[in-house]
């Protein structure tokens, strides 16, 4: 059996970052999971990305449907530079990971939407 080790959290620019944590939600869940694929270093990382669906369980974001969701239009602009280019990923107990692409991956299930992260 294969454990999978997921962060949970959601998108962020750093001018959009706030000051205080977030109010907790009602069903204490996170918008995004990211399952850890590879670890470089303590501060480094590779995962596939999912988001929570409405009913309540967490998918992976294909690559057609990430087109969807404002954080990945937000990281778009970021990339290209017409936005800040600090784009992070907030885990829910408030700790930053910066952005350093999202690009297409596959494995034997098929095409995944996967992020780099680095601590900081």
């Amino acid at each position: 059996m294969v454990n999978r080790v997921f962060i949970y959290g959601d998108f962020t620019e750093k001018h959009k970052l706030p000051f205080l944590p977030p109010p907790p939600r009602l069903d204490d869940l996170s918008p995004l999971a990211i399952e850890i694929l590879r670890e470089f270093s303590p501060s480094e990382l590779i995962g596939k990305i999912y988001v929570l669906t409405q009913s309540r369980n967490y998918q992976p974001v294909t690559p057609l449907g990430v087109r969807n969701y404002s954080w990945y239009n937000d990281y778009r602009l970021a990339s290209i530079g017409k936005s800040d280019p600090h784009f992070h990923f907030t885990v829910k107990d408030g700790d930053k990971w910066r952005v350093l692409w999202m690009r297409q991956e596959s494995d034997d299930l098929g095409p995944y939407m996967a992020v780099a992260l680095r601590h900081g």
